[in-house]
């Protein structure tokens, strides 16, 4: 199966506000994680470029790239560095938030996108329905 452009909604998340620790997070912005029902979207180009976006109300952001090529994002305030490669039906996100080196998996199984964020022994699971 292929990574599925489309919109997808928040379902159900464990272990999200251990990971927003393990990544430096502070207590407001885990508040205000824990509190929103993000959307997220993915669109694929004809150049081979992807658009990633995340909608949560107070918070929106959009990530461009190219599977394998190296960009900067921001995430939590901070400029980071963080490559995405493509693998079967997977979405493979590495980031390095300071000293601390972040994995985020995102499954895609028909219906559904399955995103797993990883810190070290730290692993939290977030699920989206697909709803367009």
């Amino acid at each position: 199966m292929a990574i599925v452009q489309g919109k997808y909604e928040l379902v159900d998340s464990r272990l999200y506000d251990e990971f927003l620790k393990s990544v430096g997070a502070g207590m407001i912005e885990r508040d205000l994680a824990w509190k929103s029902k993000p959307f997220m979207e993915y669109v694929h180009d004809h150049d081979g470029k992807w658009k990633q976006r995340t909608i949560a109300g107070v918070k929106n952001s959009e990530i461009n790239f190219v599977p394998g090529e190296e960009f900067e994002e921001e995430f939590l305030g901070r400029k980071l560095k963080s490559k995405i490669t493509l693998e079967g039906n997977r979405l493979i996100h590495k980031q390095r938030i300071g000293p601390v080196e972040a994995t985020v998996t995102r499954e895609f199984n028909g219906s559904e996108m399955v995103s797993f964020f990883q810190v070290g022994d730290t692993v939290a699971t977030r699920v989206f329905r697909k709803i367009a």
